[in-house]
C-alpha cells in the first residue's frame, strides 16, 4: 500500500509538477501549467468556460435560498479550513440543477453529475443537499471542504482542476476529492 502511494505521488508530481491540493500559490490556470495532451484542447476550453460560468450562476441562484450554517456547522466549517463560514447557505433541494448548453451537458453526464447517488454538491459558498442527506454531517463535512477549496484557488481554477482531474485521474483518484475525503473522515473519527 505505501509504494502505491509513493508511486501515485510521484506520478501525480509528473503530471502535474505544480499542483498541491488546491494551493493558491499556481498563478497560472491549472489547465495551462499540466503537461496533458488533450485529444481536442479547443473542446476542453469551450467545456471549461460553460462549467465556470454555470458553477458561477449557480452559486449566485442559491445565495439568497436556504438556511446559514448552525453554530456548531459552523465550527465544523472552520476545521475544514473555510475562512468565511458566515457566507456559507445550505439549500435542501430535490433535484439538483443540471446545464441545458452542449457540450457542458454531456460532460456533466459522462462524469456522473446526473446520478441519484449524489448527495450533495457545491457551488462557491453554496451548498445543495438532496433531502434524505439532509443531518448527515459526513456529506456536509466534505462539501464544506469544496467550500475551502473554493476560497482557496477561487471558483475558475477549482472548476479547471476538477474537471482535469476527473478526466484523468477518475472522482475516487481526484487529488481535490481525495482532500475532501481525508479531512472529513478525520473530523469524524477524531
Amino acid at each position: 500500500m505505501k509504494l502505491y502511494l509513493v508511486f501515485f505521488i510521484f506520478i501525480v508530481g509528473v503530471i502535474f509538477p505544480n499542483y498541491s491540493y488546491c494551493s493558491e500559490n499556481n498563478e497560472k490556470d491549472f489547465s495551462e501549467q499540466s503537461n496533458l495532451n488533450l485529444e481536442d484542447k479547443e473542446s476542453f476550453n469551450a467545456i471549461l468556460s460553460q462549467a465556470q460560468l454555470w458553477v458561477k450562476q449557480q452559486e449566485e441562484k442559491f445565495s439568497h435560498s436556504g438556511r446559514q450554517l448552525s453554530i456548531q456547522e459552523f465550527f465544523m466549517a472552520k476545521a475544514m479550513g473555510v475562512q468565511y463560514p458566515e457566507q456559507v447557505r445550505v439549500v435542501v433541494i430535490a433535484d439538483f440543477p443540471i446545464p441545458t448548453q452542449q457540450p457542458l451537458l454531456n460532460e456533466y453526464k459522462s462524469i456522473g453529475f446526473t446520478s441519484p447517488e449524489v448527495g450533495g454538491q457545491a457551488f462557491g459558498y453554496t451548498i445543495l443537499i438532496k433531502p434524505r442527506y439532509a443531518g448527515k454531517d459526513w456529506l456536509l463535512l466534505h462539501e464544506l471542504v469544496h467550500v475551502a477549496q473554493f476560497e482557496r484557488i477561487g471558483i475558475k481554477r477549482f472548476v479547471a482542476r476538477y474537471l482535469i482531474e476527473l478526466k484523468t485521474l477518475g472522482y475516487r483518484d481526484s487529488l481535490i476529492e481525495i482532500e475532501a475525503r481525508e479531512k472529513s473522515q478525520s473530523y469524524i473519527s477524531g
